[in-house]
C-alpha cells in the first residue's frame, strides 16, 4: 500500500515532512503526486525505478539544490519552497532526474562516483534522463533549453556543482534569464 499523502497508489515510498511550512508543504506533496503520476504515465521505468531505489522522500528546509538525492539514506529531499516555485512539469522533471540517481547509485559501488569525472558522468545521464522526460511532456518548457545548453557545455562545472559554485550559480541564473525563465524559477534552479 502507499504512504503517501497524495493519491499515488503505485509507489510505495513514504513521504516524511521536515519542514514547519504547511501551507507549501501541502503545495509540495501535491505536487510530487501528480508530478510521480505524470512520469508513470510516461514510462513505468520511473515508476519501477523509484519503488526500487527510493525508500522515502523528505521535505524540508534549505537543503541546497531544489532537489537531491542521498543515496545513504536512499532518500529524494525536496525543499519545502520548491512548491512556491515550480510547476508540474519542473517537479516531474526534477523527479525524473533524481530518480535516475538512485537507479545509478543502487547499481555502482559508492566509491566509482568519488571522482570528479564520474560524477560528471553520472550527472550528465541523469540530466539527459532528465531533458528526455521534459522533451516528451512539454517541449516548450523553459527548461528545456536550459538543460540542452548545460548538456552542450564543455564546462564541468556547469554540469556538477564544484567548490566554486557560487560564480557558476550566478552563470545559470544569467543563463536561465536569458532563456526566458522568471526570475523566481530561475533563482531555484541556480541554487
Amino acid at each position: 500500500g502507499s504512504h503517501w499523502a497524495g493519491r499515488v497508489p503505485l509507489f510505495d515510498t513514504r513521504m516524511v515532512d521536515m519542514s514547519n511550512d504547511t501551507e507549501s508543504r501541502i503545495v509540495l506533496v501535491d505536487l510530487i503526486s501528480r508530478a510521480s503520476e505524470l512520469a508513470e504515465f510516461r514510462s513505468s521505468v520511473y515508476a519501477r525505478w523509484l519503488r526500487r531505489h527510493v525508500n522515502v522522500i523528505v521535505i524540508g528546509r534549505s537543503i541546497g539544490p531544489v532537489a537531491a538525492f542521498n543515496h545513504h539514506g536512499r532518500a529524494i529531499m525536496f525543499d519545502v519552497q520548491a512548491g512556491k516555485h515550480l510547476d508540474l512539469h519542473a517537479v516531474a522533471a526534477i523527479l525524473v532526474h533524481e530518480v535516475t540517481h538512485a537507479r545509478i547509485a543502487a547499481g555502482t559501488p559508492s566509491s566509482v562516483g568519488d571522482s570528479t569525472e564520474a560524477r560528471i558522468r553520472i550527472e550528465r545521464r541523469c540530466a539527459r534522463e532528465e531533458l528526455d522526460f521534459l522533451t516528451n511532456v512539454d517541449p516548450s518548457h523553459p527548461l528545456v533549453a536550459w538543460r540542452r545548453a548545460t548538456l552542450s557545455s564543455s564546462n564541468a562545472s556547469d554540469v556538477v556543482w564544484t567548490d566554486s559554485g557560487h560564480v557558476m550559480r550566478r552563470r545559470t541564473y544569467r543563463r536561465l534569464r536569458e532563456l526566458g525563465l522568471p526570475r523566481w524559477m530561475a533563482r531555484q534552479f541556480a541554487r
